[in-house]
């Protein structure tokens, strides 16, 4: 993705709000103004009640003694699916790689996964027992759903394919050996604005310095899907403001090792910041002005078959399919 020219991210040229590395932000933090990421932006269209809660039930007693309900909403926003979670602990694992001291070694990364995803396991199982509001928690614990072992089983060794392809692609060795000196973000938060639209958010997860230019990686364990093109754009623009230099967009698909180059494509970078500005300033206007919570009222429910994955189905009352059970 070569961005030296003339064009759109010329006249759409970003500048840095803020830069931060680490864990995400805590669900315990009082909301600030909306910053549009392409999750808040996927919450927001599927359902504005479970935004809402998301983004505003746990902030109910922040200040002061919380309630039952919102210690409990903090509680279900902290739930992860078994596929968040797999695709998790394979980009935590390939972090590791670029980050620590001493990685391991590539005939040991696979045992390494699934010791840590029984750990993981186990650590849910004893959360969703005690139904703490902090911890690891899947949310097929907490709701108690029946699934098979087999199915674990083959999660966890779809991880573990997904690591052990990293390790052993010879498409990848230019990546995995990069030096230490060369690598510009391993997971991080990056927070910046776009003119004329407002505060964006991206995580990037690996971007190396080469030959004079950025290139920036994103892994993915699931399905391809449209939305991937778009949002290594958006990655690439974040990428060009933050070093300064010519920017190469990839898409690795794991465990196939399918890497994609993402072509810059100037008209649909153009539509993605135009739905990008108007989503944030619909966002903008139900935040409110911040001193407490909008009402919940205002956030329409979408009552329809996605009530049975919600994490909030057992505190929302709309749910339309009968889902909700007490996790």
């Amino acid at each position: 993705m070569n961005h030296g020219r003339e064009g759109v991210m010329d006249r759409f040229a970003v500048s840095p709000a803020r830069s931060t590395s680490g864990p995400y932000p805590s669900p315990m933090s009082a909301p600030e103004r909306p910053a549009w990421s392409f999750s808040r932006a996927a919450l927001w269209r599927e359902c504005r009640r479970a935004y809402w809660f998301h983004y505003y039930g746990a902030w109910e007693g922040l200040e002061k003694d919380p309630t039952e309900e919102a210690l409990e909403i903090r509680r279900l926003k902290r739930l992860v699916n078994r596929w968040m979670w797999a695709g998790r602990v394979v980009h935590d694992a390939l972090a590791a790689h670029f980050t620590s001291v001493q990685p391991t070694p590539p005939h040991q990364v696979g045992d390494l996964v699934r010791r840590r995803m029984r750990q993981m396991y186990r650590r849910s199982l004893r959360a969703a027992r005690e139904r703490s509001p902090y911890g690891f928690c899947l949310q097929e614990h907490a709701y108690q759903e029946r699934v098979p072992p087999e199915e674990w089983r083959e999660l966890v060794e779809k991880a573990v394919a997904a690591v052990e392809a990293f390790h052993g692609a010879p498409d990848l060795t230019l990546l995995r050996e990069t030096p230490r000196e060369r690598l510009l973000s391993v997971e991080d938060i990056v927070r910046f604005r776009l003119p004329d639209c407002g505060e964006v958010y991206v995580v990037i997860d690996l971007a190396v310095e080469r030959e004079g230019r950025v290139v920036v990686v994103d892994w993915k364990t699931g399905r391809p899907r449209p939305e991937d093109r778009r949002q290594a754009m958006l990655y690439a623009a974040c990428a060009r403001l933050r070093w300064g230099m010519e920017v190469e967009a990839l898409l690795c698909h794991l465990p196939d090792v399918e890497l994609l180059e993402v072509t810059w494509e100037e008209e649909e970078f153009e539509e993605l910041r135009r739905e990008i500005a108007a989503e944030l300033a619909a966002m903008d206007a139900a935040h409110g002005d911040g001193s407490a919570p909008p009402p919940r009222e205002e956030f329409a429910p979408s009552p329809g078959p996605g009530c049975a994955a919600c994490r909030f189905r057992a505190v929302c009352p709309e749910r339309g399919d009968g889902a909700g059970s007490d996790p």
